[in-house]
């Protein structure tokens, strides 16, 4: 037998006992489920609804100018990205009880090689930590926060054939703050 026949062998055999104490049968290791993740295949898409009184703006990573998103106004990103986030984005808004104040939210979404999908809204608090709501999306999940002035939902919606879907509900919010601390936010 030449060497690179006996290597070819030595590696099959190799492969074979990896799979057998994995418990992986050989249909499981010859068709991955690409259908239910679709993590190397699908990006991500956030769209951001206006339900609030107040005109925002929001600029998207890689996309140079604001687009306003007026009252009853929406706009929505997508993308694909391996190194970083597929969306990420600023929405700034002035609320109406403090005329020429910004603030300002992060919004991102992601579909990572592997885990779930993720989504985050959040405020930067004086204190240090970000602060909002985030974490890994089902189908169907639907995280809140309110940052005093806005109230915000983040839902994730039914997969389309090309994303994974995000939608941010912005509503006007006369409570107090209220969030969970999202670690890892940069």
């Amino acid at each position: 037998m030449n060497r690179t026949a006996l290597s070819v062998t030595c590696l099959t055999g190799a492969a074979l006992v990896v799979a057998m104490l994995s418990g992986c049968s050989a249909q499981q290791m010859a068709a991955p489920d690409v259908i239910g993740r679709g993590a190397s295949i699908k990006g991500s898409n956030m769209c951001v609804v206006n339900n609030s009184s107040t005109t925002m703006r929001v600029t998207w990573r890689g996309i140079p100018d604001s687009a306003e998103i007026p009252p009853a106004g929406s706009r929505c990103h997508s993308g694909y990205d391996t190194s970083q986030n597929d969306v990420r984005g600023v929405i700034d808004y002035e609320p109406a009880s403090k005329p020429g104040s910004t603030f300002s939210l992060l919004v991102d979404a992601n579909n990572p090689f592997m885990f779930a999908p993720t989504a985050t809204v959040v405020v930067k608090l004086s204190s240090g930590p970000w602060s909002g709501a985030c974490g890994d999306f089902a189908v169907g999940n639907i995280r809140q926060m309110d940052t005093g002035w806005l109230h915000a939902e983040m839902k994730r919606e039914s997969d389309s054939d090309e994303n994974k879907e995000f939608v941010l509900t912005l509503t006007d919010n006369v409570g107090d703050f209220r969030g969970n601390i999202c670690i890892g936010v940069k």
